[in-house]
C-alpha cells in the first residue's frame, strides 16, 4: 500500500542538498531553504518569460517581475 503525504506518495528522505530536500525544507518553513532554491530556477524563470515576453516593451525587465513575482507566488503557496 502506498502512503499519500500532502504533495503525494510518501517516500524516503531526500540526500541533503537536493532540491528535493531543499524543497521539503522550505514547505516546513525553513526561510534559509529557499534561497538556494531561488538561485536556481529564478535564471531558468527568467530565460522563459523572456522568450513568452519577446516582442514586446519593455520584456527584460517584465520577463524579470514575472520570474520574480512566479517565485514569491511558489513560496507563499508553501507557507
Amino acid at each position: 500500500m502506498v502512503e499519500y503525504g500532502q504533495h503525494g506518495p510518501a517516500s524516503e528522505p531526500a540526500e541533503p542538498g537536493t532540491v528535493t530536500h531543499l524543497f521539503a525544507l522550505a514547505r516546513q518553513g525553513d526561510a534559509a531553504a529557499f534561497s538556494p532554491l531561488w538561485q536556481h530556477y529564478f535564471p531558468r524563470l527568467v530565460g522563459l518569460a523572456r522568450k513568452r515576453l519577446a516582442g514586446r516593451p519593455f520584456g527584460g525587465s517584465d520577463a524579470e517581475d514575472a520570474a520574480q513575482a512566479a517565485l514569491v507566488s511558489f513560496w507563499r503557496q508553501l507557507q
